[in-house]
């Protein structure tokens, strides 16, 4: 089976606020801040019922260390379904401009295995949080 890895790219300037939106065919996410947390939301816009493998969503650091980021939620989205989740992150307090992260969700849809990669870039680095959330 081919893996279909589907890069996006989003950059927020120098904001403190996370807020940034991916889309293609199959898939809307979100990735926003709601006070010192990170939200991810995923809505399924095809017909058939989409995976996602919680247990493979990472970040990758500017540095390419890859943080394993382990998240309790529904491994299943209908179609239309929206889901939100909180990651287990959180903004760094440093003042030096943070560089480019990227998140990696696993997918499976339409029985297609999906990688994807959401590049991300925000007034401060996103830290994965010691005990997971």
């Amino acid at each position: 089976m081919r893996l279909l890895v589907i890069v996006l790219l989003g950059v927020i300037g120098c904001a403190t606020t996370l807020d940034t939106t991916f889309e293609d065919a199959d898939l809307h996410a979100r990735v926003s801040q709601d006070g010192g947390r990170v939200l991810l939301t995923l809505l399924n816009k095809t017909a058939e019922p989409l995976l996602v493998d919680w247990t493979q969503l990472s970040l990758v650091s500017p540095n390419h260390v890859e943080s394993s980021l382990p998240t309790a939620a529904e491994g299943s989205l209908a179609p239309g379904q929206r889901v939100v989740v909180k990651l287990p992150l959180k903004l760094s307090a440093s003042r030096r401009p943070a560089a480019l992260q990227e998140l990696i969700v696993s997918t499976v849809i339409r029985g297609t295995p999906r990688e994807y990669h959401y590049r991300l870039r925000a007034a401060h680095a996103l830290q994965p949080l010691p005990d997971g959330g």
